[in-house]
């Protein structure tokens, strides 16, 4: 039995962001490369594989226009601090 991993995704719209968000992920995540790989190559579309962890618990799921809040406040804390 696998853990999930704490962490909130976004599936974005675009498949070419789908690529390189899960890109992203497994970077972050290796403990997911392999599984992620062979989900890609059985479906052959990245948002499959992200909606598939987040179906199966392995990650959450927020909604892009949240992900979008998050980034926007992270780009003010950084030039604040800056």
């Amino acid at each position: 039995m696998s853990f999930p991993i704490i962490e909130c995704i976004y599936i974005p719209s675009d498949e070419n962001e789908a690529v390189a968000y899960l890109s992203t992920l497994v970077k972050s995540h290796p403990e997911i490369a392999a599984c992620a790989e062979w989900r890609l190559d059985a479906n052959n579309s990245a948002r499959a594989v992200l909606e598939a962890f987040v179906e199966d618990g392995t990650l959450e799921r927020i909604s892009e226009e949240y992900a979008r809040c998050l980034e926007e406040e992270a780009q003010r804390y950084e030039a604040e601090i800056s």
